[in-house]
């Protein structure tokens, strides 16, 4: 204190007892005043730094960034404030375990001798302890955050996945109210189509019924002239009491003839109408195969003898086979198939008649000639009403619905039929026609058909 004067020394003197460092600085940075705490914090004895230059144990005080903020205190400036952490090579200060004190120092102007130049006044506080608690706070106050974080963390992930399937939920019923959308216009567009479709069909039965209707009448109005035609020519051919010429007779066979083949077309376009409108009754039970076809071969003889036609019959070679049918329309179906194989055939040619038991409960029962045969273009005509394929070059007669009546005898049965065929020139060498009907065996007799050794083949040879 000896650089102050007495009462400035009587008055700092108070300040070697307070718990906070303090010294004095003149404009030369000459240390005019050292308390007892900074004794103790620098271990830098009162007597042996004041009058001296701070600058010999704190060299950072020259540096041009303090001296230019410390001249601005000696002018009468405003406070300074030094903080340790940004300026801790200022005033370096360490505890006895060599660790750096934090400090923070307050420099504010003190009116000196010289009226115009102030002396500057330096308040050093060590807040190492309360930056510790500090950092403590800020760590625990950290660690507390930390844990509300890890405690939130399953409730903020649950409120994720809750916004997440919100999210979906919102799409899902969006997708949904789409899909319905598009579902009621589609079973709208079923159930209009369906409506069309029962109204299709309604009208379709109503033109079926009005054609059957139709059918039957004109069939009956046809037939009672016709018959009297047919009549009346057959009266005319036997009158012995007034004969008729070679020419007439000619003329009136023809007439008979003729009457004879449209009475045939009316009552086979009425059976197919009849047929197609589900008005046909059926008598479905177990037929023997080969007694039907006897009785078939039997009724097709006289053809077969005009058109010099072999029919070999190969019933019996597979055993007594049964099958589910109608016999009365199943004969007509046969009936119908062997005679189109004598009619279409050539001079000379065969008919073979055999059946065997496939597989799968069903019966095959096969009819094969050596007629013309069909082309390929031309057989998928070959069930058509009305249709006759070989019209244009054979003399045969027929109405040309046969076939279409047989296939839908045989589908009512509950059988299928079917064929092939080849064409060929005519030589009656090979078989060119082959039509082969399916039908169910009986339940009673799949397990009791007894096979029997090739029976000698009966044939009729003109």
């Amino acid at each position: 204190m000896k650089f102050l004067n007495k009462a400035a020394s009587d008055q700092f003197s108070i300040l070697n007892n307070i718990p906070e460092g303090v010294f004095i600085l003149r404009k030369d940075l000459l240390v005019l005043f050292w308390n007892r705490c900074l004794e103790k914090w620098s271990n830098i004895r009162k007597d042996e730094i004041e009058g001296k230059s701070i600058t010999e144990y704190f060299p950072s005080f020259n540096k041009t960034l303090y001296r230019n903020r410390l001249l601005q205190i000696f002018k009468a400036g405003p406070p300074i404030i030094f903080s340790s952490q940004l300026h801790k090579d200022l005033f370096p200060c360490y505890f006895p375990n060599g660790e750096l004190r934090i400090q923070n120092i307050v420099v504010t102007a003190l009116a000196s001798k010289n009226k115009n130049i102030n002396d500057a006044f330096f308040t050093v506080q060590d807040v190492t302890d309360h930056t510790c608690r500090i950092k403590e706070y800020n760590a625990l106050h950290k660690k507390v955050f930390q844990e509300i974080d890890e405690r939130n963390r399953p409730k903020n992930q649950l409120q994720q996945a809750n916004d997440q399937l919100e999210l979906r939920i919102k799409e899902l019923t969006i997708d949904l109210r789409r899909a319905n959308e598009n579902l009621r216009e589609e079973v709208h567009e079923r159930k209009k189509s369906a409506e069309e479709s029962i109204e299709a069909k309604e009208e379709a039965e109503r033109a079926n019924q009005a054609k059957s209707e139709f059918l039957s009448r004109v069939s009956h109005e046809l037939r009672t002239p016709l018959n009297s035609i047919i009549g009346f020519s057959q009266v005319l051919e036997r009158n012995k009491v007034e004969p008729l010429s070679p020419d007439q007779r000619e003329d009136v066979e023809e007439i008979h003839s003729a009457g004879k083949h449209l009475l045939e077309l009316i009552n086979e376009v009425l059976e197919l109408s009849h047929i197609e409108s589900g008005q046909i009754a059926l008598s479905i039970k177990p037929v023997n195969i080969c007694r039907l076809m006897e009785q078939v071969r039997t009724l097709t003889h006289s053809l077969a003898e005009k058109h010099g036609i072999t029919v070999i019959d190969e019933m019996g070679r597979n055993g007594n086979l049964h099958v589910l049918a109608d016999p009365f329309r199943l004969e007509q179906v046969f009936l119908n198939l062997v005679s189109n194989a004598i009619k279409y055939n050539w001079e000379g040619g065969s008919v073979t008649l055999f059946c065997d038991e496939t597989s799968d409960s069903y019966v095959r029962i096969s009819v094969e000639d050596t007629g013309l045969g069909i082309s390929k273009d031309q057989q998928a005509s070959l069930f058509e009403p009305f249709i006759r394929l070989h019209s244009h070059n054979h003399q045969a007669e027929g109405t040309g619905i046969g076939f279409a009546i047989s296939k839908k005898l045989v589908e009512v049965m509950n059988g299928v039929i079917g064929f092939t065929s080849r064409p060929n020139k005519g030589s009656g060498s090979l078989s060119n026609y082959l039509f082969a009907i399916c039908l169910r065996i009986p339940r009673s007799r799949r397990k009791l058909v007894t096979k029997h050794p090739l029976r000698k083949k009966k044939t009729t040879k003109i």
